[in-house]
């Protein structure tokens, strides 16, 4: 009989052994092995990153909150210490189970790498979106019908619409859909769905006529989320719109954007503590309007507004300073929507600096990976990203964004064709439809046709990559 000596020297040679037939795949793995690793598909490689990524974070937030407690029970606040503990050991936990998926998931990708295949064919995501915005809530009568009747020919699936609050409430709990029923009947009617933007606040909630000043905390911001809650209980998924229309194919409104840009001083006009930038205010602000409204339809999914930094010359932490201040931000962000526009100096979408800091491609269309990586580094892997607008102008010398049709058109293809390439956006609105061209500044020539409906060489170009999606 061998001695136990003699079989512990050829221990480190059957485990050795044992490791490479399962990386190889000649030995079956456990069921529970197995499981896990089906989660990894398609990029196994890549989820193991993520994994080990969004376990570092719940590291991190233990960590912190381990820190927290000791300090807690040492001014004797031993309720809350004890509170902050049993998270803290939470968090250890998930980050223990991410770890065994990520091992799990980097066998998976060992064994891929042994097992040669073609490159698999690009399939086209059908739950992402693809759009316009369309200012289809601008429009009535033959212009909405032939307008939408437009987008959605040229393969459109969403359209991105501001609901204004001064719109529907214009005064304290004087409610009136009058000017939203019709657009959103015709965009149900004829199949396309609605990207709701939840901006514009009345002078009654916030004490002036700017429309571009927040609701950031307080009976203001109890008063904005409860016209979110308003929109969703009337144009959600249980909406009275519906139960009042039911000849209409019900076609609810799930996604909602809370605020536009608060990363930029253009679209918050705040002063005093939450004077801009203000990206821990923003962030009370979206979990309060997310909790709130949310509890009117559990389909909705609520859209922060996101940046790698601020547009001033300090180029300050937008996103990062968002989960500072709200470490669990992640449970109430369904979706994170970006405005990748590029330099004003008109760039490709192509242009891309090497990526050594969050900061490289500020300026660059190819920020969006930059943005999914911050994601996913905080622990918000599950948030899907989605850029909601996006494009160039082809004003005659604005010197903004400036290009001319032929370079839009081809810019339309790039930005596509890349995103579809990087995989990392599940939503993709370009701005704009049609604009007034009229004032010489860059937005007003943006758009995808012309002030007459004549389309420019862009408007094929966005119908051919609609139609292929993302």
């Amino acid at each position: 009989m061998q001695s136990r000596q003699g079989r512990s020297r050829f221990a480190p040679l059957i485990a050795l052994t044992i490791f490479a037939l399962l990386v190889t795949g000649a030995l079956p793995e456990p069921a529970e092995a197995a499981s896990v690793k089906a989660s990894c598909a398609p990029a196994p490689g890549a989820a193991a990153k993520r994994l080990k990524t969004r376990a570092a974070a719940h590291v991190r937030r233990a960590k912190r909150l381990r820190r927290a407690g000791r300090a807690r029970h040492a001014r004797g606040r031993h309720f809350r210490a004890r509170r902050a503990l049993r998270a803290s050991r939470r968090h250890r936990r998930v980050a223990k189970r991410l770890r065994t998926r990520a091992r799990h998931c980097g066998v998976a990708a060992r064994r891929a790498k042994l097992t040669p295949t073609a490159p698999p064919a690009w399939v086209a995501n059908p739950q992402a979106a693809v759009g316009v915005e369309g200012g289809i809530r601008w429009r009535a009568g033959a212009d909405l019908v032939d307008t939408i009747a437009r987008l959605r020919a040229a393969g459109a699936t969403h359209t991105r619409e501001s609901i204004a609050w001064y719109r529907v409430e214009p005064n304290r709990g004087q409610w009136t859909f009058s000017e939203t029923d019709p657009w959103v009947a015709e965009a149900a009617r004829q199949g396309l769905r609605i990207t709701a933007l939840l901006d514009g606040p009345p002078a009654w909630a916030t004490g002036t006529t700017d429309h571009k000043v927040a609701p950031v905390e307080g009976q203001p911001l109890a008063d904005y989320a409860n016209y979110a809650r308003k929109l969703v209980e009337r144009y959600g998924t249980n909406g009275t719109f519906w139960t009042e229309n039911p000849q209409l194919p019900k076609l609810p409104i799930v996604e909602w954007d809370v605020w536009n840009e608060p990363y930029m001083q253009s679209y918050w006009h705040n002063t005093g503590a939450h004077a801009w930038p203000d990206p821990e205010g923003y962030a009370q602000m979206f979990r309060m309007v997310a909790s709130e409204a949310r509890k009117a339809d559990p389909n909705a999914k609520f859209m922060a507004e996101v940046e790698i930094s601020t547009t001033d010359a300090n180029n300050e932490p937008f996103l990062s300073r968002m989960f500072d201040a709200v470490p669990d931000l992640a449970s109430y962000m369904d979706i994170a929507s970006n405005h990748p526009y590029v330099h004003t100096d008109g760039r490709s979408p192509a242009t891309c600096d090497p990526d050594v800091s969050d900061q490289s491609n500020r300026y660059n269309f190819c920020r969006v990976r930059t943005l999914r990586r911050i994601l996913d580094r905080e622990g918000a892997g599950a948030t899907k990203l989605w850029l909601t607008e996006f494009g160039y102008s082809t004003c005659g010398s604005c010197g903004k964004w400036q290009v001319s049709e032929a370079t839009q058109a081809e810019y339309v293809h790039a930005a596509f064709r890349l995103l579809r390439q990087w995989d990392v956006a599940d939503g993709f609105i370009w701005w704009v439809y049609k604009t007034g061209e009229t004032d010489p500044g860059a937005e007003d020539w943006m758009g995808l046709v012309h002030r007459d409906g004549s389309p420019k060489p862009a408007w094929a170009a966005f119908s051919a990559e609609a139609r292929l999606g993302l």
